[in-house]
């Protein structure tokens, strides 16, 4: 009888410590949706969305001015950087000013079918940017291992081809995404944004979520084994050189040298890629384990992304001195006073590092 009332007890204090824990999640949940209506954070989350949308927009637009003027920058390598520059206006145009006015109103202020528009342009200038990505780094691989035979290897015409056939792929994988059977487009409150998902919660969304997989995997392993070799070529060519007198290396050693350069200022972009990506990658990841979206992250992932896609001016210009060169000459005198070189960022980052 006694061991039937500990029994009771026991089950009675398991029910109520969890309908605490449950209450006490509900609570906790409520505060942090209380914050996201908050006057105060709405008007911080339109100002710096806004803000990244204008430097990226820019950013890429004068990247563009600066490789078109860039003579130290190989035809081939500036069909794929311009490619890439493209492929970032688009996703601003198609994530960042339609969540400007969906931030402001908390609802899709647009037309429903701008609502399926925007979800697939964003699809295929994500995807773009990554094709493009990877092809840019091979390029690089190539370039450092191959220096003598780089311009019959990828003359100007073969990049045109490739960067199309990156767009091509891309759009197909978009397409993939959107059009299948069970695929429907709708806008996520949390997120403040539309997305493709299956319209019914029987179905798993086998394409999202190797698409979530690809993003964040694909660009690891390749940029690992791209730079493994890059790095392998490098240190064999600098120790090539010193062994033999500087006076004949000559122009081969100078573009050996910028082309190195070049894989590095690459490989800070696809980094940077995928340090963007992976909040984003985070809050689908959950959204799919939990079977609900978190609160907050969704939107700020989405500013991390758009933030992603102004990184590679910032270090173009940081560390390809083949771009900091016709990029200062478009710069008006007085932002050109404001902009540090790459001495004086080196001379801050040895400062901070004693």
């Amino acid at each position: 009888m006694d061991t039937n009332h500990t029994s009771s007890s026991t089950v009675g204090l398991s029910i109520v410590n969890t309908a605490a824990v449950e209450a006490a999640e509900d609570e906790y949940w409520h505060r942090v949706l209380a914050i996201t209506k908050n006057p105060i954070y709405k008007a911080v989350q339109v100002t710096l969305l806004t803000l990244v949308v204008v430097m990226s927009l820019s950013g890429n637009i004068f990247s563009i001015l600066a490789i078109n003027k860039a003579k130290d920058i190989h035809p081939t390598t500036k069909i794929f950087m311009v490619s890439l520059a493209v492929s970032y206006i688009c996703i601003d145009l198609t994530l960042g000013i339609p969540l400007i006015g969906s931030t402001i109103t908390g609802d899709w202020p647009y037309p429903m079918v701008l609502c399926h528009w925007f979800s697939f342009g964003m699809l295929w200038f994500n995807t773009s940017s990554l094709c493009t990505l990877f092809v840019l780094n091979l390029d690089r691989l190539i370039a450092v291992t191959k220096p003598l035979h780089y311009d019959s290897l990828m003359p100007v015409w073969k990049a045109g081809l490739i960067a199309s056939i990156a767009w091509i792929v891309s759009l197909v994988l978009a397409i993939l995404n959107a059009y299948l059977p069970y695929q429907k487009v709708f806008f996520k409150p949390d997120y403040l944004f539309c997305y493709f998902d299956p319209y019914t919660d029987d179905i798993v969304d086998i394409i999202g979520m190797s698409n979530v997989l690809i993003l964040i995997v694909f660009p690891i392993i390749a940029t690992i084994v791209i730079y493994r070799k890059i790095y392998k070529v490098a240190k064999f060519h600098a120790q090539q050189i010193a062994a033999i007198d500087n006076r004949v290396q000559g122009a081969n050693d100078r573009r050996r040298m910028l082309d190195t350069k070049a894989a590095k200022a690459f490989l800070m972009v696809t980094i940077g890629f995928v340090l963007s990506w992976s909040p984003f990658i985070v809050s689908i990841g959950y959204e799919y384990v939990a079977n609900v979206e978190p609160p907050i992250l969704p939107w700020w992932s989405e500013l991390c992304v758009i933030c992603g896609t102004f990184i590679n001016v910032i270090i173009y210009y940081w560390k390809n001195e083949a771009f900091r060169r016709p990029a200062q000459k478009l710069m008006p005198k007085q932002v050109r006073r404001i902009v540090p070189d790459e001495s004086d960022l080196s001379a801050t980052a040895s400062t901070l590092a004693n």
